[in-house]
C-alpha cells in the first residue's frame, strides 16, 4: 500500500481520520483486515543499519588539517560531509583509501549522475597525492 494514495480511497465518506473506531477500508469498499504489529520487532531494532552521520566528523576535521593546503578537499567536506568521513576513515590504510576514491570516481553501476566539478576535482587531487605519497 502505498502512502501517495489520497486518503478517501481507504476511508469511507466523510469519515473523521483521526478517529480510531473507523475501520479501515480495502480498495472494494469493504472492511479490510486489521493487521496488529508484531510485539517482537522490537527486539529487532538494534540490529537495523544505523543512520549516516550528515556531518563532518572531529576525526575528519583532524584528518584533513594533517593534508598539505592545495590537497585538502574543501568542497567535498562541504558539499558531501558523509563522503568525506568515509574517505578519511579509509585515510589510515593506504591500500584502503585508494580503493575508497576509485570507488568514488569510476562508475562501475552505471548511470550514476556523478559529483559536482569541484567535488571531483578534491576527489582526483586526493587520489593523485596518496599516489606519489611514501608509504
Amino acid at each position: 500500500m502505498s502512502i501517495y494514495r489520497p486518503i478517501s480511497r481507504f476511508h469511507p465518506a466523510g469519515a473523521d481520520v483521526g478517529r480510531f473506531d473507523v475501520a479501515p477500508v480495502d480498495e472494494r469498499g469493504e472492511q479490510a483486515e486489521v493487521v496488529e504489529p508484531d510485539p517482537g520487532a522490537e527486539r529487532w531494532a538494534h540490529l537495523r543499519k544505523a543512520i549516516p552521520v550528515e556531518r563532518l566528523l572531529p576525526a575528519t576535521v583532524s584528518w584533513a588539517a594533517r593534508l598539505p593546503e592545495p590537497v585538502r578537499p574543501y568542497a567535498l567536506m562541504r558539499h558531501y560531509p558523509r563522503v568525506a568521513n568515509r574517505v578519511a576513515a579509509a585515510a589510515a590504510a593506504p591500500a584502503a583509501l585508494a580503493e575508497c576514491l576509485a570507488d568514488l570516481l569510476i562508475d562501475r553501476r552505471g548511470g550514476r549522475r556523478g559529483f559536482p566539478a569541484a567535488v571531483a576535482q578534491d576527489l582526483l587531487r586526493l587520489q593523485a597525492y596518496c599516489e606519489r605519497r611514501p608509504v
